[in-house]
């Protein structure tokens, strides 16, 4: 016990002999005077005063450069005639960023190490980015998502993946946790009634407007009525300057060409074709046959073959010239024809259809649909 015992003498000994030691912090602390304790508080308070007034006018300040600054953009975008929606990202976007580095310069004037706070920024990039994204669309005034409450995708678990919501107009009710569902449900449609009735309408130019183009039950008069007429719709919104956006990759197997001739440049072209290609691989991989795209409603209706269907299916595109070709999720907003990767099945076009910012789709039918969507689909 003695031996262990020792060691642990041996280092107090040391400590107590160190210029750092609790020791000698004490005997320089008897050796202040209250004059020199006086002196070093109004120092510290001074110094801490001079930082948060200093701190106080540079926030205030960068503030209103920020404002002014956001006033600036919003007039380029204007007279650059920015599609309305991706002027709102990228207006949100430097909002969040001038104001993430104004509190960061504002914290280090404080003395506060802002190492962390970066890191945290770093690693959230994604997450805003993601959040952001829904500023993009804006189909409705107000939501409800309704959940059962014990599926594995429940509103828990789709909240963590969808970021931040507006918590005013975006609504979540699980069903299981509330006594009379159908009470509770409709409360909230009036609440968010309420708030909508108070949004005003605005006019704006027609150039403004995104058209998604969708065929579903087609049969044999599908390509030269209906199609052929939506096809002239879309030359006359391109000439005005809308975005028009065409579906149903599997349903231009055949007729692609047509498409490729119309693109605006090489890189266009060169994005058209893979486009087609990489969604013939997806089905090859699959062990899918190319040609067996006609389903059997088409059959009976009239189309004889994957080529015809194809034919008739980029009628809706009109003679208007390619200038885009999109990704799932990305957004339209070039004017013109734009192409968007994606299946022909309806519900699925449909919401891909929305989620590149559709405000309204073009959906002809030849044998009848009772299909609706998120955007009003005429």
């Amino acid at each position: 016990m003695q031996e262990a015992v020792e060691p642990v003498k041996e280092a107090v000994a040391d400590s107590l002999q160190s210029p750092t030691s609790l020791k000698d912090l004490i005997v320089s602390m008897e050796a202040l005077t209250l004059e020199d304790v006086v002196d070093k508080v109004v120092s510290g308070t001074l110094s801490a005063l001079a930082s948060i007034v200093l701190a106080v006018l540079v926030f205030y300040v960068g503030r209103w450069l920020i404002k002014k600054l956001e006033r600036i953009i919003h007039k380029i975008f204007e007279r650059k005639n920015v599609d309305a929606s991706l002027a709102s990202f990228l207006g949100s976007m430097f909002s969040i960023v001038a104001m993430f580095i104004l509190i960061i310069t504002v914290i280090g004037i404080l003395g506060i190490n802002t190492s962390s706070f970066i890191a945290l920024f770093a690693s959230a990039g994604v997450a805003i980015g993601m959040a952001l994204s829904g500023t993009l669309q804006n189909f409705a005034g107000g939501v409800l998502v309704l959940g059962l409450g014990c599926e594995n995708n429940n509103i828990g678990e789709m909240q963590k993946v969808l970021g931040y919501t507006e918590k005013e107009r975006i609504r979540f009710l699980s069903v299981q946790d509330c006594e009379d569902e159908i009470e509770a449900g409709i409360s909230i449609i009036n609440e968010l009634q309420k708030i909508c009735s108070e949004d005003k309408r605005q006019s704006v130019p027609v150039s403004k407007l995104k058209v998604g183009l969708k065929c579903g039950g087609s049969d044999g008069f599908s390509g030269i009525t209906a199609n052929a007429v939506v096809g002239k719709v879309t030359d006359r919104f391109c000439a005005m300057g809308t975005c028009c956006v065409l579906t149903e990759v599997p349903e231009m197997f055949g007729a692609e060409t047509v498409l490729f001739e119309r693109c605006i440049n090489k890189d266009v072209f060169d994005k058209s074709v893979s486009l087609i290609n990489n969604f013939k691989t997806y089905f090859k991989e699959h062990g899918e046959p190319v040609s067996e795209n006609p389903s059997p409603g088409n059959k009976e209706g009239g189309i004889t073959t994957l080529e015809e269907k194809s034919l008739g299916c980029v009628q809706k595109g009109g003679t208007a010239p390619v200038v885009d070709v999109l990704d799932y999720g990305e957004v339209a907003y070039k004017s013109g024809l734009n192409l968007l990767n994606g299946p022909g099945n309806d519900i699925v076009s449909i919401t891909n259809l929305a989620a590149a910012g559709c405000h309204i789709v073009l959906f002809t039918t030849g044998r009848g649909t009772p299909l609706g969507g998120a955007v009003p689909t005429v």
